[in-house]
């Protein structure tokens, strides 16, 4: 205001000299009162008043002029006091506000664009969450820059402004000071409040749709490979739904997706039973239980005419057994291209590869078991139960069976021996060969439940070896039952058939003739020999290398 006066003076002729202690009237002189009343404004606005009454006094120009000299003089002797306490605390208020609003926008904003890009951009084309953060830091940044200024409006409509400070006031160390606090308080305080938006978004969302498409990709080149691997025509996964209680696929490389219900059909069955099954031919009259005309005449839509099947169950960490028996899905490949079967070697590839599907489950889903629980899997799934529903093998093993039995009979002059296996599910020891020749049928028959106190179910329950004497004896390496039917003279030995986990899968059971004197302590001896040989053929597939195994990791527990 003071220089738009000055300029609009009119300009008077200077006297040829200059009276003493009076201002030229110059132009130098003039221009120099004139900046330093500017700067004198700028410093103290509260002087546009005093200046202002100088100019509008009665006089000439060069007294008005003068006027303005001396205030300016007087103002420059005046010391300048620092801003007081109600003013640093507008101050910082003042400066506060501002980063408030960018903290709120650039954290809420990163935050929003980071999950969107962490959902969308990473599970798509694989960018890392570090980039996701990257990439919304600097849209949130790019918007910052068009928001600029619209918290200080909305406060100054509040009536928040900064306090009329002069220049010296404002580059006092007192006044930055307040000035960084409150810049500080803001944008912390800022920040914490745009976290809001993870109150709203599911964080686990982007790290789950990451571990499916992992998983997913894995499926594909799991089905792809293990077709590849066998030569099957197809291959397929299913996992376990446990609500549903049903099979639902997760790969469609071979086959398109659909559900199953648990129990029912090839793969249904091994995921209740844990057990693989390997069928020569789905037509034959053995598996009238599995064959159905609507689905494998034309698998599924694919046009596959099914002939062969091996479907073997992908075990799991169960936190409530702490250990790896948990069925969580089935691998199944369908029918070799050259018309052959599935051969015990193309079970053990498959068990191989369940092995490692699981290992890569654990991983996925970041569980750390360590280098015991991958053993443990292997070894579990290399000695995977099952059936391979093949009637001539089936006969060929049969007949084995009765053949061994046939010779310990002679062995032992015995009168008859039994091989009998456990029921997992009932809980029952059913005939599987005798050297009777038992009439061949599709369920093994019954002989006792295993909680029966007779000498086979006491051998399947104790582990031990039981032995059944006309006199009583006590033997080494057995104990000692009476006679549960009622013959004084009835001579009976059954020794337990153990897997590498020490559980009991069978019981070989061995019958007097009434005229003998009794079983020796050399017969427990022998026939606990054969019953050792046996598991083998009980075990399943992989039984031999599933007791390599144990004896690695049992010296390594040594060690």
């Amino acid at each position: 205001a003071a220089a738009a006066a000055a300029r609009a003076w009119p300009r008077e002729k200077a006297p040829d000299v200059e009276p003493s202690g009076t201002l030229a009237d110059s132009s130098e002189d003039c221009q120099r009162l004139v900046l330093r009343v500017s700067q004198l404004l700028e410093d103290s606005p509260g002087l546009a008043a005093p200046f202002a009454d100088c100019l509008r006094q009665s006089g000439s120009t060069e007294e008005r002029l003068a006027a303005l000299q001396a205030l300016c003089d007087a103002q420059g002797s005046t010391e300048i006091s620092p801003p007081s306490s109600l003013q640093l605390r507008q101050v910082c208020l003042a400066s506060a506000l501002p980063f408030l609003g960018f903290g709120v926008l650039d954290n809420g904003l990163m935050i929003a664009f980071g999950d969107v890009i962490d959902a969308t951009l990473c599970v798509t084309c694989g960018f890392s969450t570090m980039a996701a953060a990257a990439l919304g830091n600097t849209l949130s940044d790019g918007v910052g820059v068009f928001s600029g200024g619209l918290v200080e409006d909305v406060a100054r409509k509040w009536g928040v402004e900064a306090p009329p400070l002069s220049r010296a006031q404002q580059t006092m160390e007192v006044t930055k000071r307040w000035e960084r606090l409150g810049q500080l308080i803001g944008i912390i305080v800022g920040c914490l409040i745009g976290m809001f938006p993870l109150l709203l978004i599911d964080s686990h969302k982007a790290e789950l749709l990451k571990r499916e498409r992992t998983l997913d990709d894995m499926y594909e080149h799991v089905v792809t490979g293990a077709a590849e691997m066998l030569s099957a025509e197809a291959a397929m996964i299913m996992f376990v739904d446990g609500d549903q209680r049903e099979l639902y696929t997760r790969s469609t490389a071979s086959v398109g997706g659909f559900r199953s219900k648990i129990g029912e059909g090839i793969m249904g069955r091994v995921a209740e039973s844990g057990r693989f099954l390997n069928i020569h031919d789905i037509r034959a009259p053995e598996c009238r239980g599995f064959y159905s005309a609507a689905r494998h005449d034309n698998y599924h839509g694919t046009g596959i005419v099914v002939s062969s099947v091996l479907c073997m169950p992908i075990f799991s960490y169960d936190e409530s057994s702490q250990r790896a028996d948990k069925i969580v899905g089935v691998l199944e490949v369908i029918n070799k291209k050259d018309g052959s079967n599935f051969t015990e070697k193309d079970e053990d590839i498959l068990a191989a590869l369940c092995s490692h599907i699981s290992t890569s489950l654990s991983f996925v889903h970041g569980e750390e078991h360590g280098f015991g629980y991958t053993l443990e899997m292997c070894e579990r799934t290399l000695n995977t139960k099952g059936s391979r529903i093949n009637a001539a093998q089936n006969r060929r093993v049969h007949t084995l069976h009765n053949n061994v039995m046939r010779e310990v009979v002679r062995l032992l002059r015995a009168d008859s021996a039994r091989l009998l296996t456990v029921d997992a599910h009932s809980r029952e020891l059913r005939i599987l060969s005798s050297s009777a020749e038992p009439t061949e049928s599709d369920e093994l028959p019954v002989l006792c439940e295993i909680s029966d106190p007779c000498a086979a179910g006491r051998a399947a329950t104790s582990g031990r070896a039981v032995v059944v004497n006309a006199d009583g004896a006590e033997l080494d390496g057995a104990m000692s039952a009476p006679s549960m039917t009622g013959d004084r003279n009835h001579k009976e030995l059954c020794c337990p058939i153990f897997d590498i986990h020490e559980e009991v899968i069978g019981v070989l059971q061995i019958v007097g003739t009434s005229d003998s004197a009794g079983f020796t302590e050399e017969d427990v001896r022998m026939l606990s020999c054969v019953a050792r040989d046996l598991a083998l053929s009980l075990e399943g597939t992989g039984s031999s290398l599933s007791r390599v195994l144990q004896k690695l990791a049992q010296q390594r527990a040594e060690e």
